[in-house]
């Protein structure tokens, strides 16, 4: 299954860039309760997260690795679980004199045994209802970027 998403989004490539690792960050500390520092989330970093799901009990490791880190042009990052393996390119394309952000994003999954993957109407379903997810949760992003931003500028013209 593959989704991509396309949004204009009114923040830089290097300050969307940021947020996003920022992000990742605080992601990777809530599940392994560790601290990383933003030079460490780069090509080639990775980490493993063990979960139980609270209806089935069913138990997941996820192997998280980051196969390509270039601010602010690209990011990309796999996840694996014995299920399927999915990877999300993250692209920042400066527009309007680097002001705006062309952002790319691609979710390729792919399964270990192809009899999982939805098929017929549940596929276009699952994908369509997963765009959207994504589109609200970019937008989402974006809002809650410029507003650190914001707060950001607030605090400095404040010293």
């Amino acid at each position: 299954m593959r989704i991509e998403v396309n949004e204009v989004l009114k923040v830089t490539p290097q300050d969307f860039y940021d947020y996003m690792i920022d992000t990742i960050i605080e992601q990777i500390e809530l599940d392994l309760d560790v601290h990383v520092e933003r030079e460490q989330i780069k090509t080639g970093y990775t980490h493993r997260v063990s979960t139980v799901d609270k209806k089935t009990g069913k138990s997941t490791r996820t192997r998280y690795t980051i196969k390509d880190a270039k601010r602010p042009d690209r990011f990309v990052v796999v996840f694996s679980t014995a299920e399927h393996t999915t990877k999300i390119t993250y692209e920042f394309k400066p527009l309007e004199n680097g002001e705006k952000t062309d952002f790319h994003y691609v979710m390729e999954k792919t399964y270990g045994n192809p009899s999982q993957e939805p098929k017929g109407w549940r596929a276009k379903m699952s994908q369509k209802m997963t765009k959207s997810r994504l589109v609200r949760s970019i937008k989402a992003s974006q809002k809650d970027c410029l507003a650190k931003l914001n707060a950001e500028e607030e605090s400095e013209e404040q010293e």
